[in-house]
């Protein structure tokens, strides 16, 4: 797996924004950190500042449950982005949601890596970084 350079965060709770930047923040200490709280937004981002680019490499948290787009309706946007923006992604999900419907739909994804539950540890990101 590549080193990831940056994280994104893609949540509408901002208790969930201040804990995942506080630890990401402590175990990705040189890398690029930005959180979203719109999905909109982060679409946006991620057409914009990644379509020139292959050096950046981007390890991407997506809650579900957001008012003006949930996790499976940006998921649904984002796979329209192409192949070239995708291979420099890793999606994973990270939902307070302990339905286990969500995490079936998150592993039959193809654009997901993997469910995580909230919080963010430590030992949820440790991999990306370390290994």
């Amino acid at each position: 797996m590549k080193k990831a350079t940056r994280c994104l965060v893609v949540d509408d709770d901002p208790i969930s924004h201040f804990l995942c930047g506080h630890t990401l923040r402590k175990v990705f200490k040189k890398g690029e950190i930005k959180l979203f709280e719109e999905p909109k937004e982060a679409l946006e981002f991620i057409k914009h500042e990644t379509a020139d680019t292959d050096e950046i490499f981007t390890i991407l948290f997506l809650d579900i449950n957001m008012p003006s787009m949930t996790g499976w309706d940006f998921l649904d946007q984002y796979k329209n982005l192409g192949e070239d923006i995708h291979k420099r992604f890793i999606v994973y999900i990270l939902s307070s949601s302990s339905d286990y419907a969500d995490k079936v739909k998150a592993e039959s994804n193809p654009l997901v890596s993997g469910f995580f539950c909230k919080p963010l540890t430590k030992d949820h990101i440790h991999q990306f970084f370390f290994d």
